[in-house]
């Protein structure tokens, strides 16, 4: 294992295929029978972009005092809508597409400057790539013609582009940033090609969106974070267990709870007004029958934690700890 990596906290700042938390759960899994250990902390937060992570460093990295942070954005910031197929390349959607490259490239920057300035060692991924899109469909209904089910599916699950299209500019983000971590002595982590590379070798690592992963895939995902920490004779499947679902069940009910306030309340997320309640717009989210289950989700988890949510992280590190040096498996 890299002395980089050996023995430290390691935080995972990310976008929802982090916060769903799979591949984390299989390096945990790993870590847990391997002679050098590490910690790594689920830190991802669905729908986040690099731009609003300096909103939450305090809270979800700073507070869990790691040593050593990844930071993992991109697919959000790209806007996978302007590679739509009906979007004609006018000046103003090129302009956007420019306007969306600066600002993922800026708060990079951006982001590892204050993690170095707080002593934590700042680890750049390329972005994540994404693999083809379902195209259009009977089984994907529209609004008109059913609003009940159409809500309840994501927006980018309707038509887009060719997928090499999105990740041409993905590559792009990643080629750049790679040269900054280089010309500035940043670590550099290329998930992009790698997970690209796998993709073109096996088939079911996504899901069916082209952009989330599947139970394969994310096991491909930590095997890649695996060895760059410097683990060998990773494997592509990884073992379950009650300990290891334990600490997942807490995790995903922290994250969920995030989402919010990570997310949804994010000052850089524009979503809402200076002073608008949390607390209130979710109890109007869940009474909503145009809200999506996975909100109303969201918003339960929040309203069952709010205030509570550094309570569910510190019990998530403990358990954690435990699990990786070898704690009895609890039933």
């Amino acid at each position: 294992m890299k002395k980089t990596f050996s023995d430290k906290r390691i935080c995972i700042l990310g976008d929802s295929i982090t916060s769903h938390g799979f591949y984390i759960y299989d390096m945990r899994s790993f870590i847990r029978g391997a002679t050098e250990k590490c910690t790594v902390y689920n830190r991802g937060t669905g729908g986040n972009r690099a731009d609003m992570a300096k909103a939450i460093l305090d809270e979800e990295v700073f507070a869990l005092s790691p040593e050593v942070c990844f930071v993992v954005f991109g697919v959000n910031d790209v806007g996978v809508w302007l590679y739509d197929v009906y979007k004609e390349e006018t000046p103003s959607v090129l302009a956007e597409r420019e306007a969306r490259n600066s600002r993922y490239f800026a708060a990079v920057k951006e982001t590892a400057a204050l993690l170095k300035a707080k002593g934590v060692t700042p680890v750049i991924s390329s972005p994540f790539c994404v693999n083809e899109m379902l195209t259009e469909t009977p089984d994907v209904p529209t609004l008109a013609d059913n609003k009940e089910k159409a809500l309840l599916i994501p927006p980018w699950f309707y038509k887009r582009a060719t997928f090499e299209k999105i990740n041409g500019a993905l590559r792009g983000y990643a080629e750049k940033v790679k040269t900054f971590c280089g010309e500035n002595g940043i670590l550099f982590f290329d998930l992009f090609d790698k997970i690209y590379a796998a993709m073109k070798r096996e088939e079911g690592l996504f899901r069916e969106d082209g952009m989330h992963f599947t139970e394969k895939g994310h096991a491909r995902i930590a095997k890649e974070f695996l060895e760059y920490l410097g683990y060998e004779n990773v494997p592509t499947e990884f073992k379950k267990d009650a300990f290891n679902d334990r600490i997942f069940q807490i995790e995903q009910e922290e994250r969920g709870a995030r989402f919010i306030t990570c997310n949804e309340f994010n000052p850089y997320n524009g979503a809402h007004t200076a002073g608008e309640s949390p607390l209130l717009w979710a109890k109007d989210k869940i009474l909503s029958e145009d809200t999506p289950e996975w909100l109303k989700i969201s918003c339960e988890m929040y309203l069952k934690h709010a205030g509570k949510e550094s309570e569910l992280a510190k019990e998530t590190i403990l358990l954690t700890e435990k699990y990786v040096n070898g704690a009895p498996i609890i039933k």
